[in-house]
Formats: C-alpha cells, structure tokens, sequence
C-alpha cells in the first residue's frame, strides 16, 4: 500500500476515534433497548446475587448459578413499574433511572444472563464452567425462567410495583418478547428493539442486507453507491491471494492471523469486520475509506488496506481473536484463559445449539467468501460441540415456540433500522401491520442512510418510533 493511501485511510478513520478507544470490541454485542437514551447508574450501585438452578426442568438440582443483577429505585415511586432490561451474550451492568423511568415512576432492573459477565456456576471454575456438562444448560427458557426468578424476588421487595415490562435489544431484544411469551401472568409487556426473533438456521440475509445498505448513501438516496460493490471486489482480491502458491499464509500474515488454523476463520473475520461498521451506524467512515483504497495496485495492496481498516477499528489481532479462531471457541480450556469474561464460547455455542443464525454466502450479493457455506459453518459447530449439539438440536423447537418471524404472544413493540443487517432476522413487519393488532403487536421501522443496530447512528432527531413506543408503553400500563 502507498505511504499516500496509508495517509489517507488513517484521516479518514480518525474522524470517529479520535481521543478515545476504538469503539467496538468483540462482536456481537449484547445489547440494551434505547442505549442512547438511558442515564448512567446510581453511583455506587453493586450488583446482587440470586443463586438459579443450572437446569430449570431438575426436580432437586444439585448446581446453580450466581446470577448478577442491579435494582435502582432512585426514581421509583409506590405503585410504579418495573422495567426489566434483560441482559444478552455479554457482559451486564447497572441501568441508571432514565427519564422515560423518571416519568413512569419506574423500578429499574438489569439481569446478566446465565453464563455471562460474572453469572456463572457456583463453586466452579470458569473453564469448569464452559465445559459442555454445563454448558448445555445455556439456552433461551432456562434464561427466560432465571429473568422470571429474578423479577419475582424483586417484586417481593417492592410489593407497591405490580406491572411488569421487559425491555432488550438484539439477542436480549428476542428474549424480551420470549419473555412475556413464556411468562404473560409475570410480565404485561416487552419493548424488543432489533429483536432478532427469528432464530433462522440458514442466514445469508445478513450478507443481502449489508449489501443493501452500502448502496444507498447521501449521494445515492435510492441506491447504487459503489460501496458495496467495493466490499465485493476486496473479498474477491483475497481469494485470489489465497487461491496461489503459500496464498493462505500470505493472507493470514497480512491481516496478523497467522496463528489462525482453519482459512474459513479468517473468512468470517474479514466479512464481520467491514459489516459492524455499518451495522453500528458507521456506514461512511467506512465507504469513505474503501473509495481512497488503491484499487488499481495489487491483490496485496487491496488486502493490506482493508487489514488497516480492520485494524485501526478494532486493534490489531482482531482476525486471530477467540470469538473468531474455532481452535480457541472449541475449547472450554483456550477460552477461559483468553478472558476473565469471555463471551465467545458461549455464543458460538448457543448458534450452534439453538439461536442459529449462520452466516453462510448467499448465492448473489456476497460480501463474504464463497468458501463460507452453511455446512462448513456446521462442520466447525460439530467438531466443537458434537453431533449432539452442534447442529441446533433445538432450533425448530425454539422457532415452533415462539412464532419465528410472526411472533406467537401479546403486548410486543418491536423496533427496526433500514442499515441494520440483522432485521433480516426480526419480525416480519408486514405481518405486524396486517394481523398483529390483534394481539397488541406494533412495530416501527426507522429508516435513514446510517440507521443501525439498536438505533445506532440514529440522529438525535429522528426520534418517531422511539415516541411511538413509549405512547404505547405508557397507555399498556394505564390499562
């Protein structure tokens, strides 16, 4: 890569990281409804421990788990609700009392989920933990019974709070609608923002959508932006690298991922890096960049500008990480000692065993390589997990439960974005507006060039379905 594209790339990053850390982290992301609108905690909020059994269905359980969650009453009145944030594959915190809590005169809870954060066996160690004797026991209903167990002691506390809703965004969105599917008598209703309810096995819309959104762009309002097309050419100049004489390690030592066994790692690192960034709402940082990409030098130079790209968002072993390397995700062991609070095993783990959603190429309008299909994503879930739960064993039963894209309950609001990837995975809004009345399911789309995940890159006024919901909210209560 030329000093002058270096140059370029970096002042083009810059403008969004500029005096602070890089952004993002490990993705996913677990999520919470309205991030940008919740206030930051009480100070000096610590954190409360309820014991929940392992497994649920055991009659006389013999393990538990130490579950993590945080109440701030500071502006709870007698006879206000609870609002519940549920917290997804990563690590929770304290939820402060915002102002939509302010006016409702609202109870806050936040509840880590089981296997998370710091919620994990009692009297275990954490690669004990993550070894699938126990790990088995991480699915949807023994972390919908562990919010239930939760909220009901909460209750007991503040007996002056009776009504209930639950709130989440992304996979937490999904569980705030399981949640007052499975439990309606506890809570009266949910906000599910991104909510990827679907659980969809076989998942290249997330490529499609991605795709979709980098067409469309300030100059090209109703698509046709080059950007996506760039992503394309950029996958296929690696695949070119890779097809030649010692391309795998070429490849891998360009973007640090040498240490890397498995090539389709490297394959789903390189798609997902490019593809948060406009799923979290920085969309033109990124097509920004890829215009100034020197795409009239080498395979080698396209791939190196990329691997900065990467890089500078996300550090420089993002592509060898543990969320990405099978050989380190695949081992209860190897994961353990890459974090003190690791995510990574269990959420490869909970794709595989239940919530899906594998990323494999779509026949068109790929960003990713060809070589990621369902079953080589499939492969690495068996070679991890076992042919016992490494082929979502439970998938189908969990997309029969709950309804999949035309949701089985009641009293559900469901909020999407036009750039996020994933709303290929949430409800099926035609089918909201048309029947879902009838069960008090509303949903909002916002769609702007930039709006993402969870309302990432939202501008501040745009804030209809956010009004919209919180309408609804206030008159479900009032019933």
């Amino acid at each position: 890569m030329s000093v002058m594209s270096l140059v370029m790339l970096v002042n083009l990053l810059s403008v969004s990281v500029v005096g602070s850390t890089p952004y993002f982290a490990i993705p996913p992301r677990a999520h919470l409804a309205f991030p940008h609108l919740l206030s930051a905690p009480t100070p000096g909020l610590s954190a409360s421990v309820l014991l929940v059994p392992l497994n649920h269905t055991d009659a006389a359980p013999t393990e538990h788990i130490s579950l993590r969650y945080w109440v701030d009453d500071s502006c709870f009145k007698p006879g206000g609700p609870l609002l519940a944030h549920l917290g997804g594959e990563g690590e929770q915190g304290p939820v402060g009392c915002s102002q939509q809590a302010r006016d409702l005169k609202a109870l806050v809870l936040s509840i880590e989920h089981r296997f998370y954060g710091k919620s994990w066996l009692t009297n275990r160690s954490l690669s004990e933990s993550l070894s699938l004797e126990y790990l088995q026991h991480l699915n949807v209903r023994n972390a919908l019974t562990d919010s239930k167990m939760v909220i009901e002691h909460v209750l007991a506390r503040y007996e002056s709070s009776n009504k209930v809703v639950s709130l989440g965004g992304s996979y937490s969105g999904s569980l705030s609608a399981f949640l007052r599917m499975e439990y309606p008598e506890t809570v009266l209703g949910s906000v599910s923002e991104s909510g990827v309810v679907s659980a969809v096995l076989d998942f290249p819309g997330f490529d499609e959508a991605i795709l979709s959104a980098a067409s469309i762009s300030a100059q090209h309002s109703r698509g046709g932006d080059p950007c996506g097309e760039r992503l394309q050419n950029a996958t296929y100049a690696m695949e070119r690298i890779a097809a030649g004489e010692n391309g795998p390690s070429q490849l891998l030592a360009i973007f640090n991922g040498s240490t890397l066994k498995d090539l389709n790692d490297f394959w789903y690192a390189v798609a997902d890096g490019p593809a948060m960034l406009i799923q979290y709402g920085s969309k033109s940082v990124l097509c920004d960049a890829l215009e100034a990409a020197p795409w009239d030098g080498s395979d080698q130079a396209i791939a190196a500008y990329l691997a900065q790209i990467i890089s500078h968002k996300y550090g420089d072993f993002f592509v060898a990480g543990c969320f990405y390397d099978s050989s380190c995700w695949g081992s209860a062991q190897k994961s353990a000692a890459a974090s003190s609070s690791p995510m990574e095993r269990q959420w490869r783990f909970q794709k595989c065993n239940e919530m899906a959603f594998l990323q494999g190429a779509p026949a068109s309008g790929s960003i990713r390589s060809s070589s990621l299909t369902l079953g080589v994503l499939e492969a690495q879930c068996v070679k991890a997990f076992g042919a016992a739960l490494g082929r979502d064993p439970m998938n189908a039963r969990i997309r029969a439960r709950y309804g999949s894209f035309r949701p089985t309950g009641s009293n559900v609001f469901f909020l999407d974005y036009s750039d996020d990837p994933w709303r290929a995975a949430t409800v099926d809004r035609d089918w909201v507006a048309s029947t879902g009345a009838k069960q008090n399911l509303q949903s909002c789309y916002t769609s702007c060039n930039g709006c993402g995940h969870c309302g990432a890159g939202v501008p501040p006024n745009l804030t209809h379905c956010e009004q919209r919901a919180n309408d609804w909210l206030v008159k479900l209560l009032g019933s």
